[in-house]
């Protein structure tokens, strides 16, 4: 026997008692890793009462009121915003949440007799919480990540690599020896440093120990091309040429 409570209500006669819970889960398709899945937050949980009413009580219940009485409350309840109490005593099982009334189903097939099903949703309370974000040194803009980014798996191109509709990766490409590009994050590579813009990598190779930005590595394509045109025996590809040039 299963005995429920809501607000300063009892709803008596609970014939079933459901619950659902759910969260999303998002997959994606990782660069030759097959797909993966991101869990989402948890769902408001819900919970649906099939019930029986009656304007006389016909079998003796216990904190019987009437029907009609009760389809009253309820119907003031649902226009009123406020979350209350949801209690579910049984002899296997109790439950306290609070929740607001969301959907309320009334079937009349006789005078005083009713089939009720009662929907309610959980109601959470907002909080606010403390972050570890940075102060913004302009107001309203938020803190941005100054990359690159290397990626070590597929959960990274989603956990790590900013969101944006607009986005565009860069990275450079040594099977293909140029810099190449995606506006899928998904799509990144792993093991590469990875750049929001041309200029990004640029900066980056400029600081580095060889720096090979796009100005360097278009004249290395220059010099490796007038290279070729003087040696058309030697078989050398661009890659090996350029490690022998840039160890001289």
């Amino acid at each position: 026997m299963v005995t429920v409570y809501y607000g300063d209500c009892v709803l008596y006669g609970v014939e079933t008692v459901s619950l659902t819970m759910a969260r999303p889960v998002s997959a994606y398709d990782g660069l030759g890793q097959g797909e993966f899945q991101i869990p989402g937050a948890r769902k408001l949980r819900q919970w649906t009462l099939k019930c029986h009413w009656s304007d006389q009580d016909d079998m003796g219940t216990e904190d019987w009121t009437k029907g009609s009485q009760l389809l009253e409350q309820l119907h003031e309840w649902m226009d009123d915003k406020r979350a209350r109490r949801l209690v579910i005593s049984g002899d296997r099982r109790r439950e306290s949440a609070s929740a607001c009334l969301t959907q309320l189903e009334v079937q009349q097939n006789y005078e005083g007799v009713y089939q009720v099903t009662v929907r309610l949703t959980e109601h959470r309370r907002v909080e606010v919480q403390q972050t570890d974000i940075p102060p913004s040194t302009r107001p309203g803009m938020p803190p941005e990540d100054p990359g690159p980014w290397t990626l070590s798996s597929p959960m990274d191109a989603v956990s790590v690599l900013p969101d944006g509709e607009e986005e565009t990766w860069y990275w450079y490409s040594e099977d293909e020896e140029r810099l190449v590009s995606t506006n899928n994050r998904v799509m990144v590579p792993l093991g590469v440093p990875v750049f929001r813009s041309r200029e990004e990598y640029n900066s980056y190779q400029s600081n580095a120990k060889n720096p090979t930005g796009m100005m360097e590595l278009q004249q290395y394509h220059s010099d490796y091309w007038d290279w070729k045109l003087g040696h058309p025996d030697e078989d050398k590809t661009f890659s090996q040429w350029k490690k022998e040039y840039v160890a001289k």
